[in-house]
Formats: structure tokens, sequence, C-alpha cells
């Protein structure tokens, strides 16, 4: 009699235990279960997990009169710290392999490893300068995007020290020539730089020299022709990972070759494309894990003006991974009640959880959005 009680009970604790949380489910440790919205307007320039754990924000409020601002959170997703950046810094720091890169005017940029010391960079642009994007190598040298205003797309490397250098292109100075519509670059450690424009592409070599044998046309599948790059990433070996949209809006991830074609090995044909979300997707941000997986992330659009944030989570081939979600997709709501919310950054942290960070409400005044998954 005790030992058919005790198994009634024991069953009962089972069946009344919450379920284990799988991948992609909210991490109910962080926030407010799972989910946080700050208080703070702005959109999200930049994110970083400084240690691993603790999420970094730079955040450029609207119009142009705020300083930017730097917002430190707790590992469990409490806010700790709101700092101002402070003069010269006239927009929020950028984040990009380790390091942030901020613009102090005058055509000075201010690059540091995250959490380090700053250097000043100094760009030799005989007119104004606008930045789009910077990455750094394995050597510790920059690669800094951007064009003169009306004018040249450019890259210019600098050295650690902050100096301009001077054996990269001419003077250190390589025109993008045939980018149109500045849209994401990656810097390979080996120096290599990878540049696209919506509809264009370039690769440099280590010496800022074009590779000449690069398709500078993006090859487009028929269902999506002409497509649109918004996004791209450091791909296995010789790869670069893109993503965007195409001619009807449906969204696309796609694994391009040292040739600058599609790497017949990923997807179909070198491209994803055709789920349910990822038809109704506008992407913001790409990352691969350190297991060689893709993260996608983006705005699910619902309805006029109602969008839900979008993670999905692709094997290294471009296999949705299902145990992450439905079609390997997650949608969530942020914390507050917001109509609409993007998902414009994506981390991973030390034990694996996977950090989105984004805006959420009206684009004029966003308030910055986070949320952690379980990996």
């Amino acid at each position: 009699m005790l030992r058919r009680l005790g198994t009634t009970l024991v069953a009962l604790l089972v069946l009344a235990a919450p379920a284990h949380a799988g991948p992609g489910d909210l991490d109910r440790t962080f926030g407010d279960h799972g989910r946080l919205t700050l208080t703070t307007t702005g959109h999200v320039a930049g994110a970083a997990l400084p240690d691993g754990r603790r999420l970094w924000l730079s955040v450029q409020p609207p119009g142009a009169r705020p300083a930017p601002l730097a917002v430190g959170l707790t590992a469990a997703g409490q806010v700790a710290d709101r700092t101002r950046f402070p003069a010269p810094v006239t927009r929020a720091p950028r984040v990009a392999d380790g390091h942030t890169l901020a613009e102090a005017g005058d055509g000075r940029l201010a690059l540091a490893p995250i959490g380090g010391a700053p250097v000043v960079l100094t760009v030799p642009a005989s007119t104004p300068f606008d930045l789009h994007d910077f990455g750094v190598d394995g050597a510790g040298r920059a690669v800094v995007f951007g064009s003169e205003r009306g004018g040249r797309a450019l890259a210019i490397r600098f050295l650690p020290d902050g100096a301009l250098d001077t054996t990269y292109a001419t003077g250190g100075v390589a025109e993008l020539s045939g980018v149109a519509g500045f849209a994401d670059a990656v810097v390979k450690r080996d120096g290599r730089a990878f540049v696209f424009g919506e509809e264009t592409q370039m690769a440099l070599d280590a010496s800022g020299a074009p590779i000449a044998a690069y398709e500078r046309s993006i090859v487009w599948p028929r269902a999506l022709d002409p497509g649109s790059v918004a996004t791209v990433a450091d791909g296995p070996g010789d790869t670069v990972l893109i993503a965007g949209d195409g001619v009807d809006d449906n969204a696309f991830v796609a694994r391009i070759a040292s040739d600058g074609r599609p790497d017949r090995r990923f997807g179909i044909r070198g491209y994803v494309t055709g789920s349910p979300v990822l038809d109704r997707l506008t992407v913001e941000s790409l990352i691969r894990d350190r297991h060689g997986r893709l993260l996608l992330g983006g705005a699910y659009y619902e309805a006029r003006n109602r969008s839900k944030g979008a993670v999905l989570r692709f094997s290294g081939r471009g296999r949705p991974d299902t145990a992450f979600g439905r079609d390997g997709a997650k949608l969530l709501s942020p914390a507050s009640r917001p109509k609409a919310w993007s998902v414009e950054h994506i981390l991973v942290d030390a034990r694996e959880r996977i950090v989105v960070a984004g805006a959420a409400g009206a684009f004029s005044a966003p308030h910055p959005a986070i949320a952690r998954l379980k990996g």
C-alpha cells in the first residue's frame, strides 16, 4: 500500500513539474521571464558580451542633440549602468571582431578592443567621410569602409597603433569601384576583405588589390532575381555568408564561394529560401556560431505596423534546425507591448545561450529590446 502511494505521488509530481525549456525557448532567468525592454529611447548601434555573460549595448538616441549612450546589463538581465559617451564621440560606436569603432568628428575615429583603451584613426579623405562598416584582421589591423559624400566608396586600413597602413592599396586607401549601395563587409583573419553592395560585390586581397577572378555581380536564382543584400557574415574557409530580400520581399540566406559565385554545397544551389517565416521576414542580422550553425535575425511581418522579432537557426549546410523551433524559427514579442520588434544583433554567450537585441516600437522613438534564448 505504501509503495503504491509513493509511486502515485512521484507520478503526480512529474506531471506537475514545468516542462524543461528546450533550444530556442526563452531563458526565464534573464530579465522579465527572458525579455527586457529598456526605458531609454534609441537604436542599438552595437552589442557585445565583454566577459561572455554580461551584455553591453551602444545606443544612439533619436535626434542630433542627445549624446550616445552605453548601457551595461548584469548576467541576469538587469540594468547595471547607463553612461553617456564623452565628447568628442558623436555617434554610438559600432561593434565588430571584438572591437568598437566610434566617430569622433573632423574625420577622426576611435578604435578600441572591447573593454580596452582606444586609439585615434584619422581618415585621409579629401571630403567629409560617411562611415559604413569596419573589420579587424588577425594582425589587429582595422579596415574601415565608407564613402566620400557624393563620391567614391573606400576601404582604408590602419595599423594596430592607429597609423595609416601605407602599404595597403594606394597609400592605405583602396577604391571600391563598382560597389553601389553599400550593404556590409567582412574582413578575414588573413586580411582579405569582401565587400557587398545591395546587388554587387568585390573582394580585396590582403594588400588591398582587387581579386580579379572574383565575380562582381551577385548571381541570383530566378525566384529572387533581383535580390538585395542586407547583411553578411564570415563563412567557413574562403566563403562568405549573405542574407537579404528577394524581388517579392522573400528573405534568403546564401553562401558565396571564393570565386564570388554561390557555393552549391550550401542549401539548394547555394541559397536557402521559401520557409513560411523567411517569406515574411525583413533581414537585419546574421552570425555563425562556434559550431558552424547560422543564426539569422530580423522582423517577422504580421500585419500593418505589426511585427515580431524573429530568430532562425540553420545547420552549417543551410538546413533549418527543427530542434530550435518550427521550420527552425522562433518568433518573439518584447517584454512591454509595442507593436513592432526587430532583431538587429545576435550574440552567443559563454554558456551558448543566444542573446538578441534590437528596436521595439515606433521607428522614430524606439526602445532597445533584449531577449535571451536557450542555445
